[in-house]
């Protein structure tokens, strides 16, 4: 029974270290975005970005960081600012 525990809670930890991958920009996500939550910073594809600014409120500080006039999607922290097209230099 420990050992089922035991590969329970590696697989728990396998899992969550993949999902919030350590990145500084959209560089660091190969055709992916890099995304700053209230829970730490994480590769993820365009088809989450919406999802996750709906999930986290704006004002818990979503913010999607991509390369300057590349990928252009970006989610500011500020409150009552939604996700929007923008391209920044």
């Amino acid at each position: 029974m420990k050992i089922i525990n035991l590969i329970a809670i590696l697989l728990s930890i396998l899992i969550a270290s993949h999902a919030t991958i350590a990145c500084q920009t959209s560089y660091d996500c190969p055709g992916q975005y890099c995304v700053f939550t209230p829970k730490g910073s994480l590769c993820t594809g365009l088809g989450n970005l919406n999802t996750l600014c709906s999930t986290y409120p704006i004002s818990g500080g979503v913010y999607f960081q991509g390369p300057p006039c590349g990928y252009n999607l970006t989610c500011k922290p500020h409150p009552r600012e939604s996700c929007y097209s923008s391209c920044q230099v």
